[in-house]
């Protein structure tokens, strides 16, 4: 049960979704509180060794589940991230050309209209 719910912790902390996991885990749970009281209780000794065996299936199935959406959450996180840095990247690259257009727009709107004014001259009135 403790590997069950270490697997468990462990997707959890890798961003799966783990509520179907904590059923079945909380299921287990109180599968070995009856075993437990069972065997406090003197019940017959084969019955609780099924029960025993019932719970360690259920938590290997856990920890078998919680690995698997461990592993998916890993990817699609990894995903996610290449994604947002071949965005940035791909972003970037427009707005440096769409900025350079406009730079060389007003670049030589600047410069016609430099060129288009008249020199005012003042006469040496000596």
């Amino acid at each position: 049960m403790g590997k069950a719910f270490n697997a468990v912790l462990e997707a959890e902390k890798a961003g799966a979704n783990v509520t179907q996991l904590l059923v079945k885990l909380n299921t287990a749970g109180q599968l070995l509180s009856e075993a437990q009281n069972a065997y406090a209780n003197g019940n017959n000794v084969a019955n609780v060794a099924s029960m025993v065996e019932n719970i360690n299936q259920i938590a290997r199935q856990i920890s078998t589940d919680a690995l698997n959406l461990r592993n998916e959450s890993l990817i699609e996180s990894m995903n996610r991230i290449e994604f947002t840095l071949i965005f940035s990247v791909v972003g970037g690259i427009v707005f440096s050309i769409l900025l350079f257009f406009v730079w060389r727009r007003f670049k030589r709107t600047h410069v016609e209209k430099v060129l288009g004014m008249k020199p005012e001259v003042e006469e040496n009135s000596t």
